[in-house]
């Protein structure tokens, strides 16, 4: 069986990561799995990648939002069994170069937030459920992605929902050097506070502080 894992990019966040943890294990598993970028990166999950062996391909360095890139995504759909799409533009130019291939791949997506901007918008809403009706499966990465998915997708059946809570690679956080604290703060007394995610909306720091 032949994989493609569709992401815009490898910068880091949450789901370059496990792309980064999970397509060398699928290959270690006898499985083909393989990598397209919608824009083309430079980063250390690039380089990581890269060097487990993974081929790695891209579609230039134009923007993620350039729809010609549901054309250029057109030539890859012909040559795998399944296709794995992680985030948004790459669901839409996904799901609308489906429509390009006949015999096309199996489509699966997963969904890595609990909400966007979409939702809220009239159009755009329904415009995302047609969207998500391209794809066979759906992944949700917790019980909160994946209720909320499901409220959005009103008419789905659950058997098209699959939950698969985020993985981490263990022997990545044991190999990993703690930093010695001095480099933070010379005062004992002082409270730091670390994060483990992005300072994007989602992720609410004002409730937290």
């Amino acid at each position: 069986m032949r994989i493609l894992h569709v992401i815009n990019s490898l910068e880091m966040g949450g789901a370059e990561k496990l792309v980064l943890h999970s397509v060398p294990r699928y290959n270690a598993a006898g499985i083909s799995a393989e990598v397209l970028l919608l824009k083309r990166t430079n980063s250390t999950l690039y380089t990581a990648l890269k060097e487990s062996g993974c081929r790695i391909f891209d579609l230039g360095t134009s923007s993620v939002y350039n729809p010609m890139h549901i054309f250029r995504l057109k030539k890859f759909l012909k040559q795998y069994d399944l296709v794995h799409v992680h985030l948004f533009p790459g669901l839409y130019w996904a799901a609308m170069a489906k429509y390009l291939v006949s015999g096309s791949p199996g489509l699966i997506y997963t969904e890595h937030n609990t909400t966007n901007r979409r939702r809220d918008h009239f159009l755009l809403k329904r415009l995302d459920r047609w969207v998500y009706k391209r794809f066979d499966k759906l992944v949700t990465i917790s019980d909160d992605v994946d209720r909320q998915l499901k409220a959005h997708l009103k008419g789905r059946s659950d058997s098209d929902f699959i939950r698969i809570p985020n993985g981490i690679d263990l022997n990545e956080i044991d190999k990993a050097t703690p930093y010695d604290r001095n480099e933070f703060s010379k005062d004992v007394t002082e409270r730091l506070l670390l994060q483990v995610a992005s300072f994007t909306e989602q992720k609410d720091q004002e409730t937290l502080i």
